[in-house]
């Protein structure tokens, strides 16, 4: 009896070792640090506008040029300005395609069809994280294992004119293993997005911590 009672307090005990294991249990999943990302419109069609108002500006002068030239002929200048004139209605053609062409980009920037084909972590997968609109806020997980990561982001068009851009993001960061709820999470404090490449037109930012500088609270916003 004493042999039964003797293995039924080490059943117990056993059992209660057990299930202090299971509460111990650390959960390793999902534990990546990470960043928002954005993209916006608004500051390459401000460029295009400007550089439209350029060009219809160059091609006001330009007409003025001709008609000056039309006023001497007019007149009775017997010289000949017939090469003038035509260097002069070239350039007004090519000025007036680019035109053109900037109105129609931003056209396609108005209406959406700029989109991300792909986002990918270089360095960490060669599949893209992301397909998407432009227009969705993007949570781009940052690499666990070293102080910085780097991201390759393609937009493209779907009018089938190409164009595509490419450009990346490269990131830097303080890293930090913390405890939370069982969950052993790497933080990134010390964030910055480091703007190495020009292939888009600005970077700004949103940080809610503005004392750390936690990567989660972190938003960057993209101009193209």
């Amino acid at each position: 009896m004493k042999n039964l009672d003797r293995i039924f307090v080490i059943g117990v005990i056993a059992l209660l070792g057990l299930l202090s294991c299971e509460e111990e249990e650390i959960d390793l999943k999902n534990t990546s640090p990470y960043f928002n990302l954005q993209f916006m419109h608004a500051s390459r069609d401000t460029i295009l506008g400007d550089s439209i108002a350029f060009l219809s500006d160059s091609v006001t002068n330009i007409s003025d040029s001709i008609r000056s030239l039309d006023s001497l002929i007019e007149a009775g200048d017997t010289t000949d300005y017939s090469e003038a004139k035509r260097k002069l209605n070239d350039k007004r053609d090519s000025v007036n395609d680019n035109i053109s062409h900037y109105n129609s980009i931003r056209s396609i920037l108005a209406s959406g069809e700029v989109q991300v084909s792909q986002i990918v972590g270089v360095g960490t997968t060669s599949q893209p994280l992301f397909f998407t609109d432009s227009t969705t806020n993007y949570r781009l997980p940052l690499n666990p294992n070293a102080d910085t990561s780097m991201f390759r982001v393609t937009l493209t068009r779907n009018d089938d004119s190409g164009g595509d851009i490419t450009f990346n993001i490269f990131t830097s960061y303080t890293r930090e293993r913390k405890i939370e709820e069982r969950k052993v999470k790497v933080l990134a404090y010390n964030f910055q997005v480091i703007r190495k490449d020009d292939s888009y037109d600005s970077l700004s930012q949103e940080q809610e911590d503005s004392t750390n500088f936690a990567s989660n609270d972190y938003t960057a916003i993209i101009n193209f």
